[in-house]
């Protein structure tokens, strides 16, 4: 709306003219404001052009492909689409403190999950006391925020495999010496006359070599997974896998009163995959639920193929995560448990991801946790990095 001091000035200009020249004129300004329509609607950047009231006056195309409105949006108020800005507080400050309160990120879930930031410019009037319009312009960082995530987790990773690696070769080293100790133990004993220390001895000797293999196992199957990033695809059976899985487990299963339950689907579909990477993954998993089960409970995991995917479900009866863990789990070196590394969890999602499949959690704090993997039956390659799914704290696992 023109002031009236500047409607007069147009009144008495208009007056000056003749017909034609008035018809020119209008038509300049039609075309100009052609013009910067055009600009406005070609540029990236979200515009929003609104009142002191937030009512909007003026909304460009990108704002309305960032933001989702719908069409007729004219003379709506912005806080009732965007509602990730603490319209409330903005409103109650001084106009000199909006350049603090914008320039910041936000991160909207409709149409689609994007990260912006926003910047709120404000028009004031001749006087200097009121505002008079606000710009909103806001700027898409998604992609930029995902290349920053994933050269993080790259050098992360690259830190990560080089620690492990370093680790590896110190443990190695004694694990070796104890081996072969083991072995000449082995050998003492044979020429003990006594026959059940004999025995005895030597049922002893042998669970000290079987756990000592068991230990460069982890650690060959660690670095498997850390260290190669691209899967060695074939032709491979996950119910096989499983099965090695919990047959590799199965003491530690049985000391912590575990009861394990395999719904596994008649004839499972082979899928493309690395062995090694997805035993890795899938112990991972397991360790994860018996550590989550430390006075007993159970343990379901449930395989079957759709048309696309092998779909795994591990449930078990644990106390659960919290609520604002949820997002954070398969961060690297995030752990909520005394004496972990953190790296559990992120070597599954990474090992899931490489193999183009996706994992998802939902969990109930205090009832349990459920871990679902999809992994495709035809080879692909994710391009893009994208977050884990979580679902929210409360849901009925019944309805996953």
């Amino acid at each position: 709306m023109l002031k009236p001091e500047l409607l007069e000035r147009l009144i008495e200009r208009l007056g000056q003219m003749d017909s034609q020249s008035i018809q020119g004129y209008f038509l300049r300004l039609i075309r100009e404001k052609g013009v910067l329509d055009t600009i406005f609607n070609t540029i990236q950047e979200g515009i929003i052009v609104m009142t002191p009231d937030l009512e909007m006056e003026y909304v460009n195309a990108a704002a309305v492909e960032l933001l989702g409105l719908p069409e007729n949006v004219i003379g709506e108020k912005i806080n009732r689409f965007l509602k990730e800005i603490d319209w409330t507080a903005l409103m109650m400050m001084d106009f000199d403190a909006w350049e603090g309160f914008s320039r910041q990120e936000i991160e909207v879930f409709y149409p689609k999950q994007r990260v912006l930031t926003f910047y709120l410019l404000p028009q004031q009037d001749e006087s200097g006391k009121e505002i008079e319009k606000i710009a909103l312009v806001l700027h898409d960082i998604t992609e930029m925020r995902q290349e920053a995530e994933s050269v993080k987790e790259s050098e992360l990773l690259q830190a990560m495999t080089m620690l492990a690696a370093g680790v590896a070769h110190e443990i190695g080293n004694p694990l070796n010496s104890l081996n072969i100790h083991l072995q000449l133990m082995e050998r003492l004993t044979k020429h003990i006359a006594n026959s059940q220390v004999s025995k005895e001895a030597k049922e002893l000797l042998g669970i000290c070599t079987s756990e000592v293999e068991r230990l460069d196992m982890i650690i060959h199957q660690f670095l498997g997974a850390v260290r190669s990033s691209k899967p060695e695809m074939m032709s491979i059976r996950a119910d096989e896998i499983l099965a090695e899985s919990l047959q590799f487990m199965k003491a530690e299963i049985e000391n912590k009163n575990i009861v394990v339950e395999a719904v596994l689907q008649d004839k499972l579909t082979p899928l493309p995959g690395d062995k090694t990477q997805l035993k890795q993954a899938f112990y991972n998993i397991i360790k994860n639920a018996i550590q989550a089960m430390p006075d007993g409970g159970k343990l379901t995991i449930n395989c079957k193929s759709t048309s696309d995917f092998l779909v795994i479900t591990f449930m078990d009866t644990g106390k659960g995560i919290k609520l604002r863990n949820l997002g954070k789990i398969f961060d690297s070196y995030h752990t909520d448990r005394q004496g972990g590394t953190g790296l559990g969890l992120f070597i599954v999602d990474r090992v899931i991801r490489d193999h183009g499949g996706n994992i998802g959690v939902t969990s109930n704090e205090g009832e349990g946790t459920i871990f679902t993997i999809r992994l495709p039956l035809q080879t692909r390659r994710t391009r893009r990095i994208e977050a884990p799914v979580v679902a929210e704290e409360g849901k009925d696992h019944k309805n996953d």
